[in-house]
This record gives structure tokens, sequence and C-alpha cells, in this order.
């Protein structure tokens, strides 16, 4: 709260924007003056008590102590020039660290602000970088998207965003009014305007849904008069920190996308503006052998999840690959979560049937004299396409495999933990532990993601250093922003070890700020401030973790959750009570909570596993077998004809 304070004390004789500015100077002086010394005039004033008063009442004390009388005057006289001399060759030596140390303070608040001014600047470009990318139809929804989420939209933007996803001119004007509504609290006409458009908008949510479900729910927030919340922030790109590391280590710019390097050029602004990523895990307390099935229950749940991510991150790169064909009706940049996996797959090989049929007419009617010196670049770039397709059709073939071996793992890892839980029942109770508490059960333990203060000043130059090299190349193409991408990610790998995939999954399963509120031609002291305003906002939410947890202790640990251990969460943690309520034994919710039937994320994808009722083959469980050899077949005859 004490930003917010701070702001309050001034928003009497300043503007918003002024406070604004205030705030990121603060915040940058803050983060530099917890690396500087104390200050010269302290340092004196040290030097001359110790010389002074310390020396002489030291002096006097001892040899009074020592010799029944005062000490003489010309042995003070001695001891002080002593200290004095002595000090002032500890002053000059902290000089001369100070001229290099100084500067070096100066440059790192150089860059440190440089960089909260600059990355806001690189996440727009990579958007429009982005949009590039897309045919105009997709271009539009993507872009209606970000305006959409924007939480300070102004009416005629959501009016705008509306008539594009929409194409309707009547649900724009309703969106426009129900936002007027909306700020003046005027909630009764919202209603009244809805009830007029309420068929109108089912048959547009139904439309936008399968190119993208975030797309779809924004249009329902934005019709209720609910635009996003800051708190909230909104949902990371699955797997984006995996495949910008792997693009790094491949060399392969093509194994991540630009939406990639949106999100690590977000993660970079919101780390160097103080954000504090926390991370849940469980503690067990009691018998040996329970506490190592729970462990390697939990290990085997991970494993689990981190094939599902890189199995989905290569679905998401096919997903990305085909994103211009019929047959992929999603929008990948504009859907951070596939909510279906089996349904996108299936779009994904109608797509690469398509491209082969289309290659396979167009090489048919080629004239055989032409063939071995055909090169047309449109030609070229469909087999290039077809070959990459391939390629990444095999990996994910591996993954998918890779994704079965661990849901095996996993069953075998519950069934063992079933069976020691019903054994150590007695000696080992399953409830929660408080803090502080010392008995037998879980206990919630807690740590952060974050860079220090000295880390901040470090990544920042760094981050500069990186920007002013773009900076330097002209007109940079998207390469180059990715190439950007992976160096931030690399120097992020330094201080917080990314590449692990338990500080992957905790970061990409917290909420991103909107930082739609940021404007191009803000200043950079009011950049900065709303970076750290926006941070603040959206990291005081960590209610979506710990309900996470609260889900794994009851649907998979089998543990009974009280209304006390519900009063302790929300107390403790900021938990919504009302979800927590739904885990209560009396609930039916306990029943019919598994998520078998659904892969809306990553998340649920793993969790759902590993239920004690385990169908054959959940459906998030692919099928995919190797591909027809007339893929191959025909990349082949396309290099016999040097057409590739």
């Amino acid at each position: 709260m004490i930003w917010f304070k701070r702001l309050r004390l001034r928003s009497k004789r300043t503007s918003f924007t002024n406070n604004l500015e205030y705030l990121g100077e603060d915040f940058i002086q803050r983060v530099t003056k917890a690396a500087r010394k104390e200050t010269w005039g302290r340092t004196v004033i040290q030097l001359a008590w110790t010389a002074g008063p310390v020396t002489y009442l030291a002096l006097q004390g001892g040899y009074l102590l020592g010799y029944g009388q005062s000490a003489p005057s010309n042995l003070f006289i001695y001891f002080a020039i002593y200290t004095i001399i002595a000090g002032v060759f500890a002053i000059l030596m902290r000089f001369l660290y100070q001229i290099t140390r100084g500067q070096e303070l100066e440059k790192a608040e150089a860059s440190l602000s440089q960089a909260l001014v600059r990355l806001p600047d690189l996440i727009f470009f990579a958007r429009n970088q982005t949009l590039l990318y897309y045919d105009e139809e997709n271009r539009t929804l993507l872009a209606a998207k970000y305006l959409l989420e924007n939480p300070d939209a102004v009416t005629e933007t959501v009016r705008a965003a509306v008539q594009d996803v929409t194409g309707d001119s009547v649900l724009a004007q309703a969106a426009q009014r129900i936002e007027i509504f909306r700020k003046n609290g005027l909630y009764a006409r919202i209603e009244d305007e809805r009830a007029h458009i309420a068929d109108r908008l089912a048959k547009a949510i139904e439309q936008v849904t399968p190119a993208s479900s975030t797309v779809a729910e924004l249009l329902q927030q934005r019709f209720t008069g609910r635009p996003p919340s800051k708190q909230s922030g909104r949902t990371r790109t699955e797997g984006f920190i995996g495949r910008v590391l792997a693009a790094g280590e491949e060399h392969d710019f093509d194994a991540m996308t630009l939406n990639d390097a949106e999100e690590i050029f977000t993660v970079a602004y919101e780390l160097l503006a103080g954000r504090n990523i926390p991370v849940f895990s469980l503690h067990y307390i009691g018998s040996k052998e329970f506490t190592e099935a729970s462990e390697n229950f939990d290990r085997a749940r991970l494993s689990f999840r981190k094939a599902a991510y890189l199995r989905n991150s290569r679905l998401r790169t096919l997903a990305e690959l085909f994103a211009e064909s019929e047959p992929v009706d999603i929008v990948p940049a504009a859907a951070p979560v596939f909510t279906t996996v089996e349904r996108m797959y299936a779009n994904i090989l109608r797509a690469l049937d398509q491209l082969y049929k289309d290659l396979k007419k167009q090489t048919s009617h080629m004239p055989f004299q032409r063939r071995k010196r055909h090169s047309s670049q449109e030609l070229r770039s469909k087999f290039e396409q077809l070959h990459t397709a391939i390629e990444l059709h095999r990996s994910l073939r591996v993954a998918n495999n890779q994704l079965h071996k661990r849901y095996a793992a996993l069953v075998r890892s519950e069934k063992k933990y079933n069976e020691v839980k019903a054994n150590s029942a007695k000696q080992f109770p399953l409830q929660l532990v408080k803090r502080r508490e010392h008995k037998r059960g879980i206990k919630i333990v807690e740590k952060h993601i974050e860079l220090s203060k000295s880390s901040k000043l470090r990544c920042a130059r760094q981050v500069q250093k990186r920007i002013n090299t773009l900076d330097h190349t002209p007109q940079p193409q998207a390469e180059a922003y990715k190439q950007l991408a992976i160096d931030i990610a690399m120097t992020l790998e330094r201080d917080l070890k990314i590449s692990r995939f338990e500080t992957q999954y905790a970061i990409e399963s917290s909420n991103a700020p909107y930082l739609s509120s940021i404007e191009l031609d803000m200043t950079a002291a009011t950049k900065a401030g709303i970076a750290v305003a926006l941070v603040h906002e959206v990291q005081k939410n960590i209610s979506t973790p710990i309900q996470r947890l609260a889900h794994i202790l009851v649907n998979y640990h089998g543990m009974p959750l009280n209304q006390e251990s519900i009063d302790y969460l929300v107390e403790n943690y900021g938990a919504d009570p009302n979800r927590l309520v739904q885990l209560l034994p009396d609930q039916e919710s306990i029943g019919t909570g598994s998520e078998h039937d659904t892969d809306k994320s990553t998340e649920m994808i793993s969790d759902a596993a590993i239920q004690p009722s385990v169908p054959s083959r959940p459906p998030h469980l692919l099928e995919i077998n190797r591909l027809d050899k007339k893929y191959q077949e025909l990349i082949d005859y396309a290099v016999r004809m040097h057409i590739l």
C-alpha cells in the first residue's frame, strides 16, 4: 500500500500523470539507493566523534582502571591524531571506491529507467509484428483482443473492437452505451441494453468461440458491464518460456512465435518493476514411508505436467504453421491456452492433407520440361511449409509418446500412494498444518520468484544493452525481436533459473498485468510509474494458486477440508471462500469435480489425470500415429526436381 499512500499524499496538489511520474522516479531511486553507501556528511561526523569524545572517554576510562589516575593530555593528543590519520586514509580509499562505484550506480539507474521505458515499446512492436503474420480476418480478431482486454479502454475503443470482431454495428453501439452506463454506475440500464441484444450477442459469441475462447469471454464480460480486472490480470500463453529457451538452444527461430517474444518482454518488464511471484508447494510431516510415497506422487504429477507442456507446445507450433489454413479455425496468438487438443490436432491433420493435395495438383499440372527449372517462390514456400510440418509432427509424436509414459507412471505412483495412505491413516492424519504448528500433516510452503535489488540493476544493464543492439539494426524484422527475447530470457536464466520447469510453471500460472493502459507517447517517468502500479496491483492476487493447491489436497490427496482450514486459507492467503466452500465434504462437487472430461489448460490436464478413477484413455492423451509416407515422398520428389 506504500505506493498508493504516496500517490494519495500528492494527489491533492498534482495531476494523475504527475503522480505516475513521481511514482516511477521514486521506484528507480529506491532501487539504486539501496546499493549506495552512507553519505559523506555522516562519514565526517563519525570520524570526528571517534577521534574526539570516543577516544577521550575510552582512553581516560582505561588509564584510570589500569593506573588509578587520569591519562596525561599528550597521550590523548597522540591517540586522537592517530585516529584522524587512520580515518583520513579510510576516507581516501572510500573516495576512490565511490568514484567508480558511483558512476556504475548512475549508469545502472539510467539503464533501469530506460528498460522500463523501452520494454513496453517492444511489447507493442512485437504485437504489431504478430498481427502482420496473420491474414486480415485473423488480424482483426487478434487486434480486437488487445483492445478489449484494456481495463482503461475508452468507449470509442470498445465500440471499434466489437465492430471489428462481430461485424455488427448494433452490437458495437450497444457495447459503447453499456460502457458509458458502467462508468457512471447505471447497472440497471446495462441490463436493459443487454436484454435488447441478447440474441445477437449469443450468436456472435458462438461464432467467435472456435477462433478464440478468450475473445468470446471478453465480449461476454464487456456486455455485462465487467471489464477485465487489473488485480486479476490476464492469462499468459502456455509454454512460452520453454519455446523461447528451446529456440535459443537450437538456433531455430521457427521454434518460437512473436507472441512468445511478447510474453518474455512482459515478464522482464514485471520483474524489473518489482514483481514478486509466489510459489506454493506441499511439505509432508509424518511417517517416512508415507512422506516418501507422497513426494514420489508429487514428482510423478510434476513430470506428467511437464510432458503435457512440451506436447502442447509442439501442438501450438503446428497450429501457428497452419494459422492461415481454413481447417485450423483458431487464432493461436489469441488463445493463451488450447481448450480442446483433440479437435485442434484433427484440424491440423486436415490442414496438412489440404496442403498435400494442393501441392500434388500444382506439380502434376506442371510441364515436365519446366519442373527442373521451376523456381516459383510461392511453390517453394509451400513445400518448405510441408517439410516443416512433417518435422514438427515427428517431434509432436515423440512428445505425445512421452506423455503417455508419464501418465502410466503417474497411475502407478497414485496406486502406491493410496495403498500407503490406507495403511498409514492412523499414524499420518490428513490435516492442514498451520504456520508455527508442529504436528503431523501437510504444510503449505511458500517461496517467491523475484529479482533482488542488485539483480534488477544487473539485469537492467543487460536488457538495455540488448535493446541498444536492436535499435542499431536497420528495419528490424521478426527474427530480430525473437533474438532479443532469447537474449533477455538467457539474462533471466542466470538470476532466476527459468529453465527449471517448476519456475516456468509458477511464472506461466501467474497472471500478467494488462499493459494496454500504457501508451506510446507517455513520458519515461509516467511509463515507469504505471509499470510499478500495475505490477503492484496484480501481484496482490495470490488466491488462484492457493485455490489450485486446495483442489490438489482434496481431490488428489483425499484430505477433508473443514471450515477451520477454509478460514485459515482466506485469512492468510486471500483465497476465495466461495470457491473453497465447494470443496467441503457435503458438496456434490467432490464427486463430480473431476476434470477428466475437459482439457482447458495444462493444469487441468495434469491434475485431472490423477483422479482415483482413471479411464482407459482420457481425452487429453492423443493417439498420434506416423504420417502417411506420401507426404515424405512428395518432399523427396520436390528435392529431385530442384523445387526444394
